[in-house]
C-alpha cells in the first residue's frame, strides 16, 4: 500500500448521508475544477483513505494513485485488509473518506473496475460529481505537536470536567483530542471556561462551540473534536494571532530543515 496510515475508520452519520443525497447543499464541492484540485491534494498528502462497502461493517484502506482528468477517472490502489477486493468485485459502487490538514471529507466512486497499473491490480473509478467538504475554512488550522499544548474545558450538557490536548488550531477555531473524559461530547456542546497554555506562555481563556466529534486517530476509546470560538475581546484575538504565527513559523523552518 501506499502513503501513511494516519486516520481511522469513521461510521458515517445521518447527517452526512442526508448531505450525500443534496447535491446542492453547500457542504458540497460540484466544481469539476475543484474536485480535481482537492483529489490532487490527496494524492500529494498522502493519507490512506476509508472504503465504506455496502452492507459491510468492516474498514478498508486505500490510497487514491492517479488522476486522469482528460478521461474523468481516477486510479486507486487495492483494499487492506485484502478480502476487500473479493467484496469489491462484487460492486460497483463505494464511499472514500479521508482528511486534508485535519478536515473530513468523503465522496462517492462509481463505475469501479479494475486495471493494471506496473504489473500490479489497482482500480480504476469515474471522477465523483461532487465531495462532501463541511468543514472548509478561510482560516487554515496549523497541526500541533502531540501533547505540547494541554486544554482544560467543562460540557454546558453534562458538566463534566473535560481535559486533553490541542490537535490543531486556527484563528477561529480549534481542534481537542480529548482523553477518556471526552466521550461523552457531543457535536452541538458548548464547552465553557476553556484553558489551553500557548507557546509565548500566555494562558487563553474561551468558550468553545463544538461543530463535529468524531472517534481519535490515536485511541478508539477517545474522541476529537473541533468548534469555533466564542466572544473573543480584540485583545484575546491579537494575542491568539501572534501565537498562530509563531506556530506557522515554527512550521516553516521544520519544512526547510
Amino acid at each position: 500500500m501506499f502513503g501513511t496510515l494516519r486516520k481511522v475508520f469513521i461510521p458515517e452519520t445521518d447527517q452526512e448521508n442526508s448531505y450525500l443525497a443534496e447535491k446542492d447543499n453547500p457542504n458540497f464541492i460540484t466544481d469539476p475544477n475543484k474536485i480535481v484540485t482537492l483529489i490532487q491534494q490527496i494524492i500529494e498528502s498522502p493519507p490512506l483513505c476509508t472504503v465504506s462497502i455496502p452492507n459491510c461493517n468492516t474498514a478498508f484502506f486505500t490510497s487514491i494513485l492517479e488522476i486522469r482528468p482528460e478521461k474523468g477517472v481516477l486510479i486507486f490502489d487495492s483494499l487492506m485488509p485484502q478480502h476487500g477486493n473479493k467484496l469489491l468485485n462484487q460492486i460497483d459502487a463505494l464511499k472514500l473518506s479521508t482528511f486534508i490538514n485535519g478536515v473530513h471529507l468523503s465522496f462517492l466512486l462509481q463505475e469501479v473496475t479494475t486495471e493494471r497499473l506496473f504489473s500490479q491490480t489497482v482500480y480504476q473509478a469515474l471522477l465523483p460529481q461532487n465531495i462532501y467538504y463541511p468543514q472548509r475554512r478561510s482560516s487554515p488550522r496549523i497541526q500541533t505537536d502531540l501533547n505540547t499544548i494541554s486544554f482544560h474545558g467543562v460540557s454546558r450538557n453534562t458538566g463534566i470536567p473535560l481535559k486533553g490536548y490541542v490537535f490543531d488550531i486556527s484563528r477561529t477555531g480549534l481542534c481537542v483530542n480529548f482523553s477518556r473524559s471526552g466521550n461523552n461530547v457531543q457535536s452541538g456542546d458548548k464547552l465553557t471556561s476553556c484553558l489551553i497554555h500557548l507557546p509565548d506562555e500566555y494562558t487563553f481563556a474561551f468558550d468553545l462551540s463544538l461543530r463535529s466529534v468524531r472517534k481519535s486517530s490515536l485511541n478508539n476509546l477517545q474522541r476529537m473534536a473541533g468548534g469555533f470560538f466564542n466572544g473573543l475581546t480584540p485583545q484575546m484575538q491579537h494575542k491568539l494571532d501572534r501565537a498562530i504565527s509563531a506556530l506557522e513559523r515554527q512550521q516553516i523552518r521544520k519544512r526547510k530543515n
